[in-house]
């Protein structure tokens, strides 16, 4: 149980910082990008950090 609420909090931030789109653009995964037009959060606006400030975010935000 407590490894799923930790994977759920660390999926939070990975989407709250659109680092979704960061993991799937390494060259392992670029054919699952399409997928990202089927995820929700991706038409909503985000804050324009860049991908240095969104990754630091993240890591400070990490339990």
């Amino acid at each position: 149980m407590q490894n799923l609420l930790r994977f759920i909090s660390v999926s939070r931030v990975l989407m709250r910082y659109r680092l979704d789109s960061l993991i799937l653009s390494t060259p392992l995964l670029k054919g699952f990008k399409p997928l990202l037009y089927l995820i929700p959060w991706h038409y909503f606006p985000v804050k324009k950090f860049t991908r240095g400030e969104r990754i630091r975010l993240a890591f400070e935000e990490l339990p």
